[in-house]
């Protein structure tokens, strides 16, 4: 019995230090605002994002794992217009040529080397397309479903923590941190950290205005004619 009762105890102790240490805190310089400045600082930012519906922005992406630190680099091309579904494209160059879709109801993948592209429709799942069209393009207050949202300031910029809620699948990234500045139009970091795996941090520079977009500029780079594969994605 007291075996169990000190099992009991250290497990509880554990669990506390675990939950404390991933407690969202201020950065040194930062302060963290109440419920009220968090919803006001989500809306300055909705508005500075609607300010600008497209953009064009540099991408690097790193993972470090096992075997070191990978980078990619490449370029976003997004449209959030009002109106019409969310369209983003992600292309990148380095190391190995790769191109990222979301346009309607799809998520397309396209890797040269594979000569195949890799399409998900998610018709099927409208609030798994929402919320993928969210994060994409950086509607904040459409995740609050999901996350527990949390607003650092410091003179000039913002840092955004969510957090995932209890019984949110185990697909969606327990932690994301984002950075801009205050009155920037798209995030100058993201960082994505899953329940388990790896750590993802994207960067975001020389962001700026891409002006009226049109159908034509949302394909996948020298995929015309590859081989289709397409996975309905059901609930």
């Amino acid at each position: 019995m007291i075996l169990a009762r000190c099992v009991l105890a250290w497990s509880l102790t554990c669990a506390a230090l675990i939950s404390a240490a991933e407690e969202a805190l201020p950065e040194v310089g930062e302060h963290a605002l109440t419920i009220p400045e968090t919803d006001a600082a989500i809306q300055r930012i909705a508005a500075a994002f609607k300010t600008h519906p497209t953009l064009r922005a540099k991408i690097r992406s790193e993972i470090e794992d096992l075997t070191g630190k990978r980078v990619e680099e490449g370029e976003l091309l997004l449209d959030r217009t009002d109106g019409q579904p969310a369209r983003v494209l992600r292309t990148f160059s380095k190391p190995k040529p790769k191109a990222w879709l979301l346009n309607d109801a799809s998520v397309s993948e396209f890797v040269p080397s594979k000569k195949m592209v890799f399409v998900k429709d998610l018709s099927a799942v409208p609030k798994t397309l929402q919320n993928i069209r969210a994060a994409m393009t950086g509607d904040v207050k459409s995740l609050e479903s999901l996350f527990t949202i949390r607003v650092f300031a410091r003179p000039g910029a913002w840092r955004l923590v969510l957090d995932k809620k209890a019984d949110v699948s185990k697909y969606i990234h327990r932690r994301i941190e984002a950075r801009l500045a205050d009155g920037g139009f798209f995030f100058t970091e993201i960082r994505y950290i899953p329940d388990e795996g790896d750590e993802l941090t994207e960067t975001f520079s020389d962001v700026r205005d891409a002006g009226k977009l049109s159908a034509a500029d949302f394909v996948l780079p020298g995929a015309n004619g590859i081989e289709r594969k397409i996975e309905k994605v059901v609930e």
